[in-house]
């Protein structure tokens, strides 16, 4: 709170200075001194003229890209609906035939033997797993023996994982073949 003698002296400041607090208007050129420094603080965007035939352009521009890709896509596909069915050899063909049928057959056999038991069950939802997961493996072998210009050693790993999974599927119809084994001989 303030006490009278500070008000006093706050009175006593006030009445020396009176000149100084004048209300009447500023002198002549304050207002453009002030707009001055403002402009100087706060300048503003220099605005960039736009050309008439930019936005034009930047369409044309779009389409002729799109044309340039939708061209590359059908010169790289020859007009083909299937991209692997064009590209591979006849060979890649018949060991694909080949290995597909027989793991058709093993999975029907693992099918047949895991009818009705669990423990079977879960070696035949592995095995589906596995088999799944060299699927993926051999589509990934099969794109970069495309992508390599059909290399002799790409395309020896694509047999030998179609091996690799027919060999896998026959060790789990012998494990099938154990566990009925095991249930027949404990009967």
């Amino acid at each position: 709170m303030i006490g009278d003698t500070d008000m006093s002296i706050i009175e006593q400041k006030i009445n020396k200075n009176k000149a100084l607090f004048d209300v009447n208007d500023p002198i002549q050129g304050h207002s453009d001194r002030f707009r001055a420094r403002l402009n100087k603080i706060h300048r503003k965007p220099v605005k960039h003229q736009k050309n008439w035939f930019s936005k034009p352009m930047k369409i044309a521009a779009s389409i002729i890209v799109l044309m340039a890709v939708s061209f590359a896509f059908y010169t790289y596909n020859n007009g083909n609906v299937g991209l692997f069915a064009s590209e591979t050899t006849d060979e890649l063909t018949e060991v694909e035939d080949y290995y597909s049928s027989l793991t058709k057959r093993k999975l029907v056999e693992i099918d047949d033997l895991s009818a009705g038991d669990e423990d079977a069950f879960a070696l035949k939802e592995n095995a589906l797993k596995n088999v799944e997961t060299m699927d993926i493996q051999t589509t990934q072998l099969k794109q970069d023996y495309l992508d390599s210009n059909k290399d002799t050693r790409v395309f020896g790993a694509i047999v030998s994982n179609y091996r690799l999974l027919a060999s896998a599927l026959d060790k789990v119809i012998e494990n099938l073949n154990d566990v009925q084994d095991k249930k027949s001989g404990s009967i």
